[in-house]
Order: C-alpha cells, then sequence, then structure tokens
C-alpha cells in the first residue's frame, strides 16, 4: 500500500471514529485519546494528519456525515437551481433544510448543545452555518417595496431557526407545544404550512440581499 493510500485511510478512520464517538458518547465524549482509541491509530497521527483535536474536528465538520453540503440543502446542483424562480427556489430550501437536519441527529444535538455551552465543533459549525447561508441566500432574489417590505434577514433568521427548532424537539420525548410522543409532529403538514408562508410573499420590484444567517 502507498504511503498516499495509507494516509488517506487512516484520516478517514480517525473521521470515522469522531462520528461514532459523536452518535454513541455525544460531544464530551470526544478527545485525542478517545479518538485514537476508537480509531485503533497512535494519537500522534492525530497531531500529524489534523495539527491536533481542533483541526480534525474542522475536518470532521466539512463532511457530509456531520453537516449537508450545499447541493443537499439545494435539492439539486446550482445550476438546476438557479432555473427556478425565486419562490421555487425558497421552498426548494426551506423543506431540504428540514430533511437534511432531520437526517442527522447527532449534529441536531450538537445544535441544542451550543444554546446552553459552546464548545469547540458548535463554533465551527456557526462559522460553517453562516458561510453556507451566505451562499445560498445570494442565490436567492428576495425583492422588497415600500408598500409590502420584508426584511430578507429578519425572515430567513425566524424560518430557519424555526426548522432547526422543530427538528431538534424531535430529538426529544418531551411536551412541545402540548404535543407529546415521537410521532406528534405532521411533518408532510408542516412542509406544506412551510410553502404557504412563501406563497403569502408577494413579488414586490426592489432587490434586498440578505446577510448570513441560519439556513
Amino acid at each position: 500500500m502507498s504511503k498516499i493510500k495509507d494516509k488517506t485511510l487512516t484520516k478517514q478512520r480517525i473521521l470515522t471514529a469522531i462520528h461514532q464517538l459523536l452518535v454513541s458518547k455525544g460531544y464530551a465524549g470526544l478527545g485525542i485519546n478517545r479518538i485514537a482509541k476508537e480509531a485503533g491509530v497512535d494519537k500522534v497521527l492525530i497531531y500529524r494528519y489534523f495539527g491536533g483535536f481542533e483541526g480534525a474536528l474542522k475536518c470532521y465538520a466539512e463532511t457530509e456525515q456531520c453537516w449537508p453540503p450545499l447541493e443537499e440543502m439545494l435539492g439539486m446542483e446550482k445550476q438546476e437551481f438557479s432555473k427556478l424562480d425565486p419562490l421555487a427556489m425558497r421552498k426548494a430550501v426551506t423543506k431540504n433544510s428540514l430533511l437534511a437536519m432531520r437526517k442527522r441527529p447527532h449534529t441536531l444535538a450538537l445544535l441544542a448543545w451550543e444554546l446552553v455551552e459552546a464548545n469547540a465543533l458548535t463554533k465551527i459549525l456557526a462559522e460553517m452555518r453562516a458561510k453556507q447561508s451566505l451562499e445560498i441566500y445570494s442565490m436567492i432574489p428576495f425583492e422588497q417595496d415600500a408598500e409590502n417590505k420584508i426584511d430578507a434577514r429578519s425572515f430567513y433568521l425566524v424560518l430557519g431557526s424555526a426548522i432547526h427548532y422543530l427538528a431538534i424537539s424531535e430529538l426529544s420525548d418531551r411536551n412541545i407545544f402540548g404535543l407529546e410522543g415521537s410521532d406528534r409532529i405532521d411533518w408532510d403538514n408542516i412542509g406544506d404550512i412551510l410553502d404557504t408562508i412563501h406563497d403569502g410573499i408577494k413579488p414586490q420590484q426592489s432587490q434586498s440581499p440578505p446577510q448570513a444567517q441560519y439556513a
């Protein structure tokens, strides 16, 4: 086996170990020694290949296991997405964002933890979210006029926060707004409601590009 291939496989084992520890033990279960043990490697390799603990977390955060790539959030390739009308763009991103988050309960747990206590991984994810959000919403025309003025940044912030909260609530058996049990949320109905919210924004005239926020 070549050194390059061996290095690639070792790095993947380390990233896989981080993922497995997050899923089974949460962020508290992470650490250089535990990662090395889970991956079956010497911890010196984590420093050699990633520069240390935070470097390894940053690389993990960039994997699809941790955070959905741009195409997953769009639901299609960028070129295809660019051909949609603005309303279809907003609807697609909103629904795909919710679906992507629900596929990653370990990431949702990190987002919930971020509200209580920030850590190295939540800080990295916050930076990634801001960068990806700006890229996504810079692709979507969001127009407004004096009569029907809607602030794009506030709109996406409120809607994105609601999406994350709904997805996070699925991890808990607690009473959420009077609804209990694992099947308390009708996700098809939620999707229809999100469409209705977007339909309520009337076509307008002057473009106001949003700033970075949650997708």
